[in-house]
Formats: C-alpha cells, structure tokens, sequence
C-alpha cells in the first residue's frame, strides 16, 4: 500500500481508499501549499486533501515553520501539524526522501513552484546538496565547510592498504565508543589470534587470544582514554606461517562526541529517512567515525533501502578499512 502511494507521488495515480479519481501530482501539491493556485482548484484540492490522507500526509510532511496554516481549520488530522507555505527545498528533499525509500537514486519529477511548472531533476547528490546548505546556514558551528560526498568521491579508488594475510577492519579512524568492538577479516587456517592493544607510548594495555575474527568489549578492561591515540597488533600462526596485522585509531574527545550528536539531532530535524541517513553516513566519513559510517549504511541497506548511493558510500567506506568486501559491493553497483 505504502509502495503504492509513493510510486504514484511523480505520476498522480495513487488513490484514496474508495476514491475513483487519480489524486493530484507533487507538482499541484506544491503550488497549492505555496499558494499559487486558483480558488476553484484549491477548493477541489482541500476537498480531495479532507477525504485522502495519504495526500493530507505528503503535504503536512513537509510543512515549515510558518504560522499560517493554508488549509481551511478541520481538515487536518488531530495527529498531524497544521499546512505552512514551504521552500522549493523542502519539496525537493521530501521527493528525493521518497525516491530514495523506493531504491531510486535519480528520477525527473514534474513540480511546480510559483506561477509556472517546470521540470526539474531530483536527484540524490542534488538532494544532499541542498540539505548540507540549509544545515551549514543554520548550524554554522556544526557543519561548517561540510560537503556531502560527491558521486567521483564514493566511487574513487583508495590507497593501497598494506596487509600481511590479515585485514583489520575496526576500530580505526576516530571512535566515538571507549569500549570498540576489533573486528578484522578472517583467515581460513588460523585457529587462535592474540590480540595486543598498545597506548601512544607504545606501552602494552591489554592483550587477549581468540578464535573468532573479533572482540567484544569487556567489563573488566578499563575504557580508553577520551582524545587519546591506540595502537593495536593481530597475530596468528597458520599452515603458512605467522600473519599479522597493526592498526592505529583515536577515541574522540568528549567535544568531538558532543559535537556529533548535535549534528546528528539537526539532520534529523531537517530532512526524513532515508536522506537523513545518507547525510549523517557522510558526515561520519568526513569526520572520520567509520565505524558510525558502517553502522549507519548496514542499517540502512538492510532495511530494504538498496539505493545506489547508499552502496557507493559502503563502497568507499570499505575502501578505507582495506575490506576485501569491497569487491562484492563494486559488483552490486555495477550490476545496477
């Protein structure tokens, strides 16, 4: 049902229950909520808005601010906010929110603004763009010079990562957990790993054995140090020989902590999944919180959100931790 209501967003062919009429298109949505149609519409409009709800919830969904409702007082829900006037951007990241929900990267919507229609792309990257505007016009102490990751970025091809036969793949970059999972690819023949955890001064903290290719946090290890450096060394012995692997990763300070959270609240007050996760996916990746980045983009894509720019991300983000997954996500992509 909810598919349905969407895929008909571009085309106005989803109906209300027991309707026989085609509902109006996003473009005629837009120009009622801005206020730019004639009596007579807007009164077949706020008739059709008072009997069709999923029309009455695509228009409240991307309500602004604004203090004067355009529909007449009854009509909306209980539940729901009162009609505002709202920005060409809104529109367009509601429609590429919905697009994006459907697993289409990139489509061309027919909306109207103002006094005339127009045709314009509404596309992922131009959908974060505008998002990533708005957030630094409102949150300049929090987003800064922030830019999305382009679509050359996500798809470019990283440094090479040196390796001997063992891939660490988290933590790495800067933590926001004291308590990080260590994660690395497997080796078929290794029975036992040791794990060794080292501080910047090079002075050994932990070590531990284990025959599973990670290790969970544990309450009687002491949490690392906020804004301090670590070093960590992975060892095995198998029918080849010994293999090893050294990483290197920071915790955030409780500033860096405090100041991502922030940024996470107002992406999430500005814009609705499954944009909003995309954006704070490259925030993480900007900021280096990969494993924020890799939690995000799992999440996302398991939920049956296989979007094309979700996968470019994991495929740049795997780039960076020097996973050998990446190659089963390049085929996804090229297989789109």
């Amino acid at each position: 049902m909810l598919r349905a209501f969407l895929g008909g967003l571009s085309t106005g062919t989803h109906h209300p229950a027991g309707a026989g009429e085609a509902c109006p298109d996003a473009g005629l949505l837009a120009r009622f909520v801005d206020g730019a149609v004639a009596d007579e519409e807007r009164a077949a409009l706020e008739a059709h808005l008072a009997e069709c709800s999923p029309c009455r919830r695509l228009v409240v969904s991307v309500t602004a601010t604004d203090d004067h409702p355009v529909g007449p007082p009854g009509w909306v829900d209980d539940t729901e906010a009162a009609i505002r006037p709202v920005s060409r951007s809104k529109w367009l990241l509601l429609a590429a929110s919905l697009l994006l929900a459907l697993g289409l990267g990139a489509l061309w919507l027919r909306v109207g603004f103002g006094s005339s229609d127009h045709t314009a792309p509404v596309s992922t990257d131009e959908a974060l763009g505008v998002l990533a505007a708005e957030l630094r016009a409102e949150h300049p102490e929090l987003f800064g010079e922030f830019r999305p990751l382009t679509h050359d970025e996500r798809l470019a091809t990283p440094p090479a990562s040196r390796h001997d036969g063992v891939r660490l793949l988290a933590p790495a970059g800067v933590v926001l957990d004291p308590r990080p999972v260590f994660r690395w690819d497997g080796v078929i023949d290794i029975a036992t790993w040791q794990l060794r955890l080292f501080g910047a001064d090079a002075r050994e903290l932990w070590s531990v054995e284990t025959t599973a290719p990670r290790v969970e946090p544990s309450a009687d290890r002491t949490p690392l140090a906020t804004g301090a450096t670590y070093l960590w060394e992975l060892s095995g012995v198998g029918r080849l020989g010994t293999v090893r692997g050294t990483g290197a990763f920071r915790v955030a300070t409780l500033e860096q902590q405090q100041r991502f959270e922030r940024a996470v609240a107002a992406i999430e007050a500005a814009a609705d999944e499954p944009l909003d996760r995309l954006l704070i996916a490259h925030l993480a990746l900007r900021w280096e919180h990969y494993g924020v980045a890799e939690q995000v983009l799992r999440d996302a894509l398991a939920g049956g959100r296989p979007d094309l720019a979700f996968l470019e991300t994991l495929y740049l983000l795997l780039g960076r931790l020097g996973a050998a997954e990446r190659e089963v996500v390049r085929g996804q992509i090229e297989g789109r």
